[in-house]
């Protein structure tokens, strides 16, 4: 009966060891970010949030506020479920709402990764210098997670190409990467973009 006792006892002080041993999950802190600093005219920002302790929903609510004023919903989607989400915020002018005040217009998406489906557009009447702050309340841990974008005029900046070769030297019948970055192309980010590009080639031997 002892030694009953005895592995019992053991077998209890083994898995309360084991108990404090199993390392509990951290929380991590969620990040919302916007796709550029400042927009204008008819641009539409890109609202994403990380949180990787919402994998497995489909939708978030945030806040934004116009300098100011009162604070607003939106609602941003996660279509992969992998606890990233996305929205997407406009002037008035953007989405041809000509009326005071905000809403929400629905807009037929079929650039990856938001698949072929109708995403919502938040909209709201903006004037020269308004800024725009996002806010996210993190539960886990808990805390206030912001971004913000400033609604002004911008001085265009220069495109810039750049390929994935720095000698800019290619095989016979390779291929060739060139990524092209213009930020007064990137006007709706749920869209891609056909920038007009000219080629001209000349062989360094025959050339000279």
């Amino acid at each position: 009966m002892k030694k009953i006792l005895s592995s019992l006892l053991l077998a209890t002080l083994v898995l309360s060891v084991m108990a404090v041993a199993i390392p509990v999950k951290a929380a991590v802190v969620g990040t919302l970010e916007v796709s550029s600093p400042q927009f204008w005219g008819n641009a539409i920002i890109q609202v994403k949030l990380y949180d990787p302790d919402l994998t497995g929903q489909d939708s978030i609510t945030i806040t934004y506020r116009v300098d100011s004023g009162t604070e607003k919903s939106m609602t941003l989607i996660s279509p992969l479920k992998n606890g990233e989400f996305f929205g997407f915020f406009a002037n008035a002018s953007a989405v041809n709402q000509n009326t005071a005040g905000s809403g929400t217009i629905g807009n037929n998406v079929t650039n990856p990764p938001y698949g072929n489906t109708t995403i919502s557009f938040y909209w709201d009447v903006l004037s020269e210098g308004a800024a725009i702050t996002f806010k996210y309340m993190d539960s886990s841990p808990v805390g206030a997670v912001t971004a913000s974008v400033k609604y002004d005029d911008y001085v265009a900046a220069a495109a810039d190409i750049t390929f994935d070769r720095t000698t800019l030297e290619y095989p016979m019948n390779g291929w060739m990467r060139i990524s092209i970055k213009d930020y007064d192309w990137n006007l709706d980010p749920t869209k891609a973009d056909t920038i007009p590009l000219n080629w001209s080639f000349y062989d360094p031997v025959k050339d000279k």
